[in-house]
């Protein structure tokens, strides 16, 4: 792979993707959007600050899968319908070079506007929300959304006028430059224009799980991006948002859709090696008293929990934790189908199982193909939800870990990797001619 070529295609598919109108069209309304939600979450009966923040990250989600999907459409779909992409291919730079390239330079694009949206969200929950009349408005934030937006409108105007430059690549170059200025300053001026050290009205707000939720919604939006880059190789852009549409909404209630084919009720009631546990066992025995072997015990911690031959099983759990075991066997069902412990404080015995076996039948098979349908839809679709971390910031103590949005952040970056070497493959057969 060529290293220049890689980084020339990069930067010119960057460049072609903020030097574009709607570029900056949507960048702007986002930014205008977050600024003025304060103005609409004063008006419900919520904790509105919190409010203002669920708001803003969706728009980040949101405004990010826009951009992602013509971004993609316009540096892939776009070249080959206009037959430069051919010209491109023709150079010593092959398929695989080209179709990475320009996924970073989409990339590129939408970290740009993430950081720019993210920054304006933090500096509006300095802000605040007027509740009250005599609410006092925090002057050095006012000016800090206002004025480098205007400064960098100005300079835009400025470099296309007498230099013929691009006016949206201009000015988003300067807003960059001076919104990150600005909300440095921001960091040590308070409201009275004193000097602080990290003021308090960032660190009493929650700034710093409110930036973890940035990073996790954006390697969302790059999931998206990297389903719009592989859709773009095939089909023009109306398509591409349908396929994205679809992606985005499956890949948001994955878990609700297909999260019942994977154990991972275990997980509420671990042990973690510090809290008491307590044990439950039982037996599972058919009909006529007979113990079943091989019977799985799902929602038990790992590792999986089994029935021995003579039909006992044991499972360990924390004290005090809640679940639920529910026995799976291949064409058997079981009464009850499952037992549900909530806070549980000591060791439960007897909890026994009746296994039915099922004669052969169509249903039962469908089922079972279903069921692997099922399995394998989870694994394939992107689980969008792990990016989604709003709804821990509207608790009343948020809490963000930094080794979640490490694990989310790979599982993103795996799952993108994966789509643009898909998105390669499918330009590999593509006619350029």
């Amino acid at each position: 792979m060529s290293t220049r070529g890689l980084w020339s295609i990069t930067r010119n598919a960057f460049v072609e993707v903020v030097r574009q109108p709607i570029y900056a069209i949507l960048l702007g309304a986002g930014l205008a959007l977050i600024a003025l939600s304060p103005v609409v979450t004063a008006f419900t009966m919520m904790d509105d600050i919190k409010l203002t923040v669920d708001m803003g990250l969706a728009t980040i989600f949101m405004f990010g899968i826009v951009l992602s999907v013509l971004g993609a459409s316009q540096v892939i779909s776009d070249e080959v319908e206009s037959k430069t992409a051919g010209a491109v291919i023709s150079k010593p730079v092959n398929r695989i070079v080209f179709v990475a390239g320009k996924f970073l330079g989409v990339a590129f694009a939408l970290a740009l506007a993430s950081y720019l949206l993210a920054l304006m969200l933090l500096m509006t929950v300095r802000m605040g929300v007027p509740t009250t009349v005599a609410f006092e408005v925090d002057v050095p934030v006012l000016l800090a959304q206002t004025l480098p937006l205007l400064l960098a409108v100005v300079f835009g105007m400025h470099c296309n006028f007498f230099y013929r430059s691009s006016f949206t690549a201009a000015a988003i170059r300067a807003g960059f430059v001076l919104y990150t200025l600005a909300f440095v300053l921001l960091l040590f001026i308070g409201r009275d224009w004193g000097f602080e050290w990290i003021t308090p009205a960032f660190t009493e707000t929650d700034a710093w799980p409110i930036a973890l939720a940035a990073v996790t919604v954006f390697f969302g939006v790059l999931v998206i991006s990297s389903v719009a880059l592989a859709a773009s190789t095939r089909v023009n852009i109306v398509a591409n948002v349908m396929i994205c549409l679809g992606v985005f909404f499956v890949g948001m209630i994955s878990s609700y859709l297909f999260g019942w084919t994977v154990d991972m009720g275990g997980v509420r009631w671990e042990p973690d090696g510090t809290a008491e546990t307590v044990t439950i066992s039982g037996t599972i025995t058919d009909r006529a008293g007979q113990p079943v072997e091989g019977v799985r015990l799902i929602g038990a911690p790992r590792p999986p929990v089994v029935t021995d031959e003579s039909g006992r099983y044991e499972v360990r759990v924390r004290r005090g934790g809640s679940g639920e075991l529910s026995p799976r066997k291949h064409r058997y069902g079981f009464r009850p189908e499952s037992r549900p412990y909530a806070e549980l404080g000591a060791r439960r015995r007897e909890q026994d199982f009746e296994a039915v076996r099922h004669p052969f039948s169509v249903s039962v098979y469908a089922g079972y193909a279903w069921t692997a349908l099922a399995r394998a839809a989870y694994h394939l679709t992107p689980s969008l939800q792990l990016f989604w971390v709003g709804d821990q910031l509207m608790r009343p103590n948020p809490y963000i870990s930094a080794g979640y949005v490490l694990r989310a952040s790979l599982y993103g970056l795996i799952w993108t990797m994966a789509m643009v070497a898909f998105a390669a493959f499918l330009f590999e057969g593509r006619e350029l001619a």
